[in-house]
């Protein structure tokens, strides 16, 4: 039976409905979901999605959950198939602002809302998808729901249902019901871990209890209830992008409890220091790992990009000071500095070239990676022979500038990005006071010329992850500062900020649903079904629909 959702579910929110687009838009819109979302978080079985399209697209295009859409059925329909097109716009709209306006999507994601709760939260795998699916949307558009409390729901009903376990005999279920069970858990998991690891927020089940395997890598037409039609043989990629995305939240996963739970897990028979290098070599493997052969489409190519901002997180995350690990070597400071700069110069690149859509995550990751640099420099005299005070100084200034330029898209996060400002130029205005050259900057180490922040390259990757030369200190090299009592303080404070949540959660911003209905709300006087043609109608589907070559998803 249906479960009841909270009273509160639509406080505050317009719930005037929206009618349903025309055949051809909810083709076009379709399309979206399952190359940009549906893609590396694969929710959805494509068929039987598409018998939902269907079912709703037989009754009248105005939804009329009083004397139409009656029926348990029906309202689910309207929830899934308007909360899907709502995700994709809101995805679009990160592309296309001028084209795809937010609040076509917020109406879209307010009417499936309302269905929702006409209907009832399924306490079934159905129920699980429906949460998760609220869960994507706020994932992209973060102004109207939490999103660490939707899919910590959707998280706790999965365990409830038992989809973190494997069933003892897979005889029971049909192929489609098992994999299922499968996509649906592995979605849940890999939102769950990236929001609270994001918050700072315990995740809701310890990997050791979970036994489920990963969904099939086969095409989902191929999928049914009789079985699976393909041979193992026959791999898609695109679900092979989605195991590397589950492979790299396990690795993420590990790292946060080994480095911050207390104590770190009792299963784990090895030191930290040898852990560290065992999970170093984990992660370059499955970075290698990372499906890139020629069958691959230009789409996909492009989102493997995506995963080397993963594989320098991972490696920020492994090395930088932590509650297990408080002061690290200079080894590992330095193995902070080359991730973090790295980080900077990848953020900058994808900035520049329209492949963010997931602006929270990227501010964090970014300030992360920004402090994160400056605090290695002051705590290591290694580093600071690695990176000139000049390059740290650029390096700093890019981060804020691209901070900047995302905030522009998410304003709620100017508090962040102040925060920040306030606390790195403090550190290099300290840093400036307390050191001199001895004379020209000639032969440093790591030259401004040796990464440059609007090209970041592979070859310029290299050279930040590559062999190190020996710092000699001569009569033209900037002398190491060195780390007084004040600077330690300093750096202290910015190891601090990489793992302790601040006040403001970033998947709550300040803006509320009733902000947005109030911004939005001029929409009510129009006929909704014409408004909604009329816009449907300006856009430029084929210049949408190939976005796919440069638009990245990136929910890394």
């Amino acid at each position: 039976m249906p479960g009841p959702l909270p009273p509160d579910f639509l406080s505050g929110l317009d719930t005037t409905p929206a009618s349903l687009p025309s055949w051809d838009t909810a083709q076009n819109l379709l399309k979206a979901y399952f190359q940009w979302a549906n893609f590396s978080m694969p929710l959805l079985h494509k068929p039987t999605f598409r018998n939902q399209l269907e079912f709703l697209y037989n009754l009248q295009p105005s939804v009329d959950l009083v004397n139409v859409h009656t029926s348990t059925e029906a309202k689910l329909a309207v929830f899934f198939v308007f909360e899907v097109f709502a995700v994709a716009l809101v995805i679009m709209q990160k592309r296309e602002p001028s084209k795809v306006p937010t609040f076509m999507a917020d109406r879209y994601h307010t009417t499936a809302l309302k269905a929702l709760i006409e209907s009832g939260l399924p306490t079934s795998v159905q129920g699980v998808q429906a949460l998760l699916l609220i869960g994507q949307y706020s994932y992209h558009h973060p102004t109207a729901w939490a999103t660490w409390k939707t899919t910590g729901a959707a998280m706790r009903l999965a365990v409830e249902l038992g989809l973190h376990k494997d069933p003892s005999s897979s005889n029971d279920l049909d192929a489609l019901t098992l994999d299922t069970r499968r996509r649906v858990f592995w979605v849940a998991y890999s939102m769950d871990r990236s929001v609270s690891f994001a918050l700072g927020m315990p995740p809701c089940v310890s990997d050791g209890a979970i036994t489920t395997e990963f969904p099939t890598v086969v095409d989902d037409a191929l999928i049914t209830s009789d079985g699976i039609t393909a041979t193992i043989e026959k791999r898609f990629w695109s679900k092979r992008f989605c195991h590397s995305l589950f492979r790299y939240r396990q690795l993420q996963s590990e790292i946060q409890s080994m480095l911050y739970d207390i104590p770190y897990p009792a299963h784990s028979c090895a030191n930290l220091d040898q852990w560290q290098k065992d999970m170093h070599r984990r992660i370059h493997k499955w970075h290698d790992e990372i499906p890139r052969d020629d069958s691959i489409t230009p789409f996909e190519r492009e989102t493997t990009d995506t995963f080397d901002i993963s594989l320098h997180r991972a490696l920020l995350l492994l090395y930088h000071p932590s509650r297990n690990i408080p002061t690290p070597s200079d080894a590992a400071f330095k193995a902070v500095a080359q991730a973090a700069a790295t980080l900077i110069g990848l953020y900058r690149r994808s900035f520049r070239e329209y492949r963010l859509t997931l602006y929270w995550q990227a501010v964090e990751n970014l300030s992360f990676a920004g402090t994160a640099l400056i605090s290695s420099y002051i705590s290591s005299s290694e580093v600071r022979g690695f990176i000139t005070y000049q390059t740290l100084t650029s390096l700093v200034r890019t981060c804020s500038s691209v901070l900047w330029g995302m905030v522009e898209h998410f304003p709620s996060f100017k508090v962040k990005l102040d925060a920040f400002d306030a606390v790195t130029w403090k550190a290099l205005a300290d840093l400036a006071a307390e050191s001199h050259p001895t004379n020209e900057l000639e032969t440093s180490t790591m030259r401004d010329s040796d990464l440059d922040i609007n090209q970041c390259d592979d070859s310029q990757t290299a050279t930040l992850n590559g062999p190190v030369p020996r710092v000699q200190h001569g009569h033209n090299h900037w002398e190491a500062v060195p780390a007084t009592d004040g600077l330690r303080s300093i750096a202290t404070s910015l190891s601090t900020i990489g793992y302790t949540p601040s006040s403001q959660h970033l998947l709550i911003p300040s803006q509320t649903v009733d902000d947005i209905v109030r911004d939005s709300s001029f929409y009510t006087a129009i006929s909704p079904a014409g408004f909604d043609d009329d816009i449907f109608g300006m856009m430029d589907w084929e210049t949408l629909s190939s976005m796919s070559d440069i638009f990245i998803s990136n929910q890394i």
